[in-house]
């Protein structure tokens, strides 16, 4: 069901619920609206997203998002980042707008995520809005838990055992430790295991070859020559998933080897390097470069070595992934506009990079710059 109607029937329900919750306007208040994205980020009532719907008032009648104290994305996270969440995880936000009957709406879409139960590690005080430290908030049906109380023991075990995993397969497993950085023990060079469940590993699975050809963007990097190996992860001795990695500039950064799409209609060289942050290979890369998916979604450079930025794109999901595609190969003349990195005019034919390294690079930056500004990075 695409976005759009599924508002509408949530506003037809005549009625707020575990999932979606009604504001006329954007918060006024900074720790309301963290509280509200708390309550709906840790509900365990609803499997999928979740949405604060701004521009329908209490009587479930659409008004329209007036433009005064309208906040953008970025000014969200802004105030996620800066609330003191613990383990800084905070929860997954993503901020778009729809019509409907000629009004438009702010739609907080906020992830269904496993690190819940999110909490703050320190309190709270700002314009008359308290938020306890260590204190879990949840959401049952209409109503948020109120701010002097804790949301349910059973609700607040649910959410505990989503983070551990504890009622899923071990693949699904696997994914959610991933994301527990701190947990992995390294016993050597690319081989760690899980300490709370060290039937988990991730090991190196295959000899170290040198990169001869392809694989264009790792001679973006200061140093050039680039090496990849097979990394397996696996539970006890049953192989969960398998990856080719990547070590780049000269053995500094580790990753997995990058998808690579295809603009259609674009000349030669026409292919580009990408990540979906929605993918157990994204999880993988995510432990490797022990940076939480959500920010490497926030970052419009998350691939930076020494001398530069590696033209890789981080899509947040299929659906983006897919939009972007179809919005680069429809708008050649804007993609023509974009510039690529002036560093890539500097660096010198050779063994690496080579004459096509070159031409591919250029495609790959300015298509990465083009996404940069689609996606309004600021």
């Amino acid at each position: 069901m695409e976005l759009p109607e599924l508002i509408f029937r949530l506003i037809k329900s005549n009625k707020e619920g575990d999932f979606w919750d009604f504001k006329a306007q954007h918060h006024v208040k900074a720790g309301d609206l963290i509280k509200d994205i708390m309550c709906l980020a840790n509900t365990v009532r609803h499997k999928g997203e979740r949405f604060i719907i701004f521009g329908v008032n209490d009587n479930t009648e659409i008004v329209g998002v007036p433009d005064e104290g309208r906040r953008t994305q970025a000014d969200i996270i802004d105030i996620l980042g800066r609330a003191g969440f613990a383990g800084n995880l905070y929860p997954d936000v993503y901020l778009t707008e729809v019509e409907i009957e000629d009004k438009t709406l702010d739609i907080l879409i906020i992830k269904d995520m496993p690190e819940k139960p999110y909490y703050l590690q320190k309190e709270y005080n700002n314009r008359g809005v308290k938020l306890h430290a260590g204190t879990v908030y949840s959401r049952v049906r209409d109503a948020n838990t109120q701010s002097d109380h804790v949301a349910s023991a059973q609700d607040i075990e649910q959410m505990w055992k989503e983070r551990f995993g504890l009622e899923l397969q071990p693949f699904e497993r696997l994914q959610i430790y991933l994301q527990d950085f701190d947990e992995w023990e390294e016993i050597e060079e690319n081989s760690w295991y899980y300490k709370p469940f060290p039937e988990f590993t991730v090991q190196k699975h295959s000899e170290v070859e040198e990169i001869e050809a392809c694989e264009s963007w790792v001679r973006m990097a200061t140093n050039p020559r680039a090496f990849m190996f097979d990394m397996v992860c696996k539970y006890h001795q049953t192989i969960l998933m398998k990856e080719c990695c990547i070590y780049f500039d000269e053995m500094r950064q580790l990753i997995p080897n990058p998808a690579i799409g295809v603009i259609e209609g674009m000349p030669a060289p026409n292919h580009y390097y990408y990540f979906v942050l929605d993918s157990p290979k994204s999880n993988l890369l995510s432990f490797l470069l022990r940076e939480p998916k959500i920010r490497l979604g926030q970052n419009p450079e998350p691939f930076k070595s020494r001398g530069g930025n590696v033209p890789i794109i981080a899509f947040r999901g299929e659906e983006e992934f897919s939009e972007f595609e179809s919005y680069a190969a429809n708008n050649k003349e804007i993609f023509d506009a974009t510039p690529y990195s002036g560093l890539i005019d500097t660096l010198r034919i050779g063994r690496y990079p080579t004459e096509n390294d070159i031409e591919v690079l250029r495609f790959c930056s300015r298509l990465r710059n083009m996404y940069i500004q689609w996606r309004g990075f600021s």
